[in-house]
Formats: C-alpha cells, sequence, structure tokens
C-alpha cells in the first residue's frame, strides 16, 4: 500500500487551514455570489457543497493527468529506476521550496502565476453575473475554481506525479480535496459572517508538513537509486 493516499490527506487538512484560508475568502464570495442573489443563506449553503464537488472532481481529474505523465516518462527510458528516482529528487526540491514559501522565507509560487490568475478571476467573475442559481452552474464553477493557480493544489500534484497510477494518483487528489473540506466549508460561513480565523500558526505545521513530504520524496529518490533502503511501516510504503 501506498502512503501517498494518506499524505495527500492530510495535505489537504493541515495545509488548508494554514494557506486556503487566507487565498480563497474573495474566491468564496466570488463564486457564491450567483446564490446570493436570492438573499437566502439557505440558498447560499446549498450552493456551497456542490462547489465544492465541482472543485474535488477537477483535483481527481488533474491527479490522473499528472500521475500519467509520471508514468509516460518512466516508460519512456528504458532505465525506470533511474528515472522515477530522478522525478522523486525534483519533486522533492520543489516541495521543500514550498514549503519555505509557505513559512515566508522565499516568494510564494502564486506570484509566478499572476497573470493566469487575474484572467482566471475575469473569466469567472463574467461567469458568476451571468449564472443563474441552479445547482449544475455550482458545479462547473467548482470545477473552475480546481483549475485556480495554488501552491498547494501544485504541492499535491507533485506527490500524485510521483505515483506512476493514475487511479491511485486521482483517489489521492480527491482525498486532498476531502482533506481541505473543514476549512473551506468554515470559510465559506465564516465570510458570510466578516470574519476569519487567525492561521499563523496553522500556517507553520503546514510548512512543516509540506517540508517533511520534500524529505520523504528525496528518500523515496534515492531508494529508487540503491543508495538507501526502501522503508515500509505495516502494509504501507513510506519510501
Amino acid at each position: 500500500m501506498e502512503f501517498m493516499p494518506i499524505s495527500l490527506l492530510m495535505l489537504g487538512l493541515l495545509g488548508s487551514f494554514g494557506h486556503c484560508v487566507g487565498m480563497c475568502s474573495p474566491v468564496t464570495l466570488l463564486l457564491t455570489r450567483p446564490a446570493q442573489r436570492g438573499k437566502s443563506s439557505r440558498a447560499v449553503h446549498g450552493w456551497l457543497p456542490l462547489l465544492h464537488a465541482g472543485r474535488l472532481s477537477t483535483y481527481a481529474l488533474l491527479g490522473a493527468l499528472a500521475a500519467g505523465v509520471g508514468q509516460a516518462l518512466t516508460r519512456a527510458v528504458p532505465q525506470v529506476r533511474y528515472v522515477q528516482g530522478l522525478l522523486a529528487l525534483v519533486v522533492a526540491g520543489v516541495l521543500i521550496y514550498m514549503a519555505l514559501a509557505a513559512a515566508g522565507r522565499v516568494p510564494p509560487v502564486e506570484r509566478a502565476f499572476t497573470v493566469l490568475t487575474r484572467r482566471w478571476g475575469d473569466a469567472v467573475r463574467q461567469w458568476t453575473v451571468l449564472a443563474t442559481p441552479r445547482r449544475y452552474h455550482a458545479f462547473l464553477l467548482g470545477g473552475l475554481w480546481g483549475l485556480l493557480p495554488c501552491g498547494l493544489v501544485y504541492t499535491a500534484l507533485l506527490i500524485a506525479t510521483t505515483t506512476g497510477n493514475p487511479l491511485s494518483a486521482a483517489v489521492g487528489m480527491a482525498l486532498f480535496g476531502v482533506g481541505t473540506l473543514p476549512a473551506m466549508l468554515g470559510l465559506g460561513w465564516l465570510s458570510t459572517q466578516g470574519h476569519l480565523p487567525s492561521r499563523e500558526v496553522l500556517r507553520y505545521l503546514a510548512a512543516g508538513l509540506i517540508f517533511l513530504f520534500g524529505i520523504q520524496m528525496a528518500l523515496r529518490g534515492l531508494a529508487a537509486w540503491g543508495w538507501v533502503a526502501h522503508t515500509r511501516v505495516g502494509g504501507i510504503m513510506l519510501w
């Protein structure tokens, strides 16, 4: 059994409280705009689960695609284990950078996608103006939400890439999305109340977790090259 799905669930759970609360507050307000036209809190609360269902569906699809790319790369080269090791080490380096970014020590990766994020916001804003409060609109808007440039999502996708198993990666990314729900559903309610919780401690917890995933990926890469031994705990492979 792979440790990856559990890792992604934990990343979504802890990382979302430290990251999404600050980043996604305006996004949540934007995407609930069609339901808010009805001036009913019940309409907004009924809209949110469908938004998140669409978001999780996009995450699962992206996870399968990411794992498929990783699988294709490893199959394209005869010496598969060396490619797997190199891929894991590259992912480890990126994860460690993202951990430092989450801790505020280096610029966040979202800065590199400022133009893309602005275009995403313009496109979604037009949808929210035109959309009526119908259920399938909420699901479609949630699917677009899953495409929002986000360092935490990219972190999860990098982990999914190393699995080489599209189905396992899709499940893992769906679990990542499930892990974000406590923060995001709470965020949806808190944003309507006009206040958000302090997130400094949670931000550092998320940074520490991402850093540990980076170390795990580095050890996995070294193990693929035979430099360190693979390690299992029960039936779960850590690296």
